[in-house]
This record gives structure tokens, C-alpha cells and sequence, in this order.
């Protein structure tokens, strides 16, 4: 009798971690973020930044979010200028949007939450692609030498911020693979004037 219970004391010591493998294992697609084009110059006083970014979302990411589980999308933001040692950087910045399902509606809400603008979209690509489109966004700093723009660069990536989850749901975005939506920081040039 004793060796039948050996097996059950195991498996019940050792479940918690079976079934935490299986949930971090089973996801069918995975998300992306990306930041594809980017253009940054120098205005007076500010880096205007101009942006492109794919923001797709996995299986499990998108039906947290039908399910009316709010995400909160971060773009960050440096601006740097070389030297001779090592690179200052001039200024750190992180623009902020919420996306949610409103269910009654059916629609798909995004707040800048920097600005407090809120929209509404009927359908999610469209949500995202809001999100990821920057237009001359202004970022303060004070450029010491306009003239040398070439020892200016920019910065940026996109992440879905996993702290403003509900708590229960943490645990699993730490441990899934298909929670972890960031992008690589990229570096840009900051040009002295817009392209044409």
C-alpha cells in the first residue's frame, strides 16, 4: 500500500510545475512588436520624431484583451550625442497608450494616456496601427550644436508593459513566451531637417 502512494505524492508535489509548462507551451501564434521606419530632426529646443511600428498581438494576448483585460503599449525614447569616452545621453522620454475591448460596443478603445486623447476603432488592426503610427512627436531637449547633427542619435522600442496586468495574470506574462511583446531598441540618426 505504501508504494501505491509514493507515485500520488510525487505527482502532487510536482503538478504545479507540469501544469505551468503546459501553459507557458501552449500558444499557437505568437505576437510581434517592431519598429519599422523612423525619422527624427532637429526642431528649436526639441527631436520631432516620426515612426512606423508593427504592433501584432498573439492568440493569448488577443483574447486577454476580448476578454476586456486592458493593455498598456509603452514607446521609449532616448536621445544621445556622442563623445569622445562615452555617449551622453540628452534625455529619456515614454509615451504611454492603453488599448481595451469595450464589449457592448464592440469597439476598440485607445487612450494616450500622455495626453489624455481617447479614441475608439472597430477594429483592433485599426487600434494598433493608431498606436503604432507616430506623427511629429515633439521630444524636449536642448541640442548644444545644431550644425553637427551627425553626433545626434535616437533611440526607441516598443513593449507592452506586463506591471500593468492584473496581478493575477503576471505570473503567466512573466513565464509565457507569447507575453513577452518587445521590441529591440534601434537606433536612428537625427537629421538637422526633415526629409522630403
Amino acid at each position: 500500500m505504501v508504494s501505491i502512494m509514493l507515485p500520488c505524492r510525487k505527482f502532487k508535489r510536482y503538478a504545479p510545475m507540469v501544469l505551468m509548462g503546459l501553459l507557458v507551451a501552449t500558444s499557437a501564434v505568437a505576437g510581434e512588436f517592431r519598429v519599422k521606419n523612423t525619422q527624427a530632426w532637429l526642431a528649436d529646443k526639441a527631436v520631432i520624431v516620426t515612426a512606423d511600428m508593427d504592433l501584432v498581438l498573439g492568440e493569448d494576448v488577443e483574447a486577454a484583451l476580448t476578454s476586456g483585460i486592458p493593455l498598456d503599449i509603452l514607446i521609449e525614447f532616448a536621445v544621445y550625442r556622442a563623445r569622445w569616452f562615452w555617449d551622453k545621453r540628452l534625455g529619456q522620454w515614454t509615451l504611454r497608450a492603453q488599448v481595451k475591448y469595450h464589449a457592448l460596443s464592440g469597439l476598440y478603445i485607445v487612450t494616450l494616456q500622455n495626453s489624455g486623447e481617447s479614441r475608439s476603432f472597430a477594429t483592433q488592426s485599426r487600434a494598433l496601427k493608431y498606436v503604432g503610427t507616430l506623427d511629429r512627436v515633439s521630444l524636449p531637449v536642448t541640442i548644444e550644436n545644431k550644425a553637427d547633427s551627425n553626433q545626434y542619435w535616437l533611440e526607441m522600442r516598443v513593449l507592452m508593459d506586463v506591471e500593468a496586468l492584473p496581478v493575477p495574470l503576471r505570473p503567466l506574462a512573466y513565464l509565457a513566451t507569447p507575453w513577452h511583446l518587445n521590441s529591440d531598441w534601434t537606433r536612428w540618426s537625427v537629421e538637422t531637417s526633415p526629409a522630403s
